[in-house]
């Protein structure tokens, strides 16, 4: 879901926005049906899955669009290096505490 470099035609939130699409498309309600009756073992168990985990990730990128938008709007104020307004994963971890 998030991405370590930017495109130089588009902003983080339009890139934001086609990943949601893509993968609409790839884990589409039609792909699922396709899944469970064309599919068979692990092949649809592992699609089943997908499916729903991919929902989940497409939520949690739907709730960080408006974060990028306002950080890239032209009258956004520029980003300061101690802002607490940035999102937990945007943070930097504390020296001494990386956990995995």
């Amino acid at each position: 879901g998030n991405v370590v470099h930017f495109p130089a035609q588009m902003t983080p939130a339009q890139l934001q926005e086609e990943i949601i699409h893509a993968s609409r498309i790839i884990y589409s309600f039609k792909h699922l049906l396709r899944a469970i009756f064309a599919w068979r073992g692990l092949e649809r168990m592992l699609f089943i899955g997908e499916y729903f985990w991919q929902k989940s990730v497409r939520r949690r990128l739907k709730s960080e669009l408006p974060y990028l938008r306002s950080r890239t709007a032209p009258s956004a104020r520029p980003a300061q290096k101690d802002d607490k307004t940035e999102p937990a994963f945007l943070q930097a971890p504390a020296a001494g505490n990386f956990s995995l």
